[in-house]
């Protein structure tokens, strides 16, 4: 990734991933016999039945797949975090 993003391109791609997140099937979602399925009380539906492994697509790709559902909140929450732990760091620094 490059640096060179302006802030407002970083907000404006973090804010329409999160938007995909949020429109996406609830999770958590996990990867079995070969196809990407998404847990349900008292069983599992399957959401992508027409992907199987491949010499293109591995199970590696699916576990990816069904991890992203909860990993990417996740990494889009400690972002938001840290980015508020700086903005707080600098105003203090400036205070000083």
């Amino acid at each position: 990734m490059s640096n060179d993003k302006s802030a407002e391109e970083i907000v404006r791609r973090i804010e329409e991933t999160r938007a995909r997140c949020e429109a996406a099937t609830p999770g958590p979602w996990v990867s079995k016999n070969e196809k990407i399925s998404r847990c349900v009380i008292g069983g599992t539906v399957e959401l992508i039945n027409w992907v199987k492994e491949t010499p293109f697509y591995s199970k590696s790709d699916f576990d990816f797949i069904a991890h992203a559902r909860e990993d990417i909140p996740y990494l889009l929450e400690q972002i938001e975090s840290l980015t508020a732990q700086l903005s707080a760091s600098q105003h203090e620094t400036r205070a000083a």
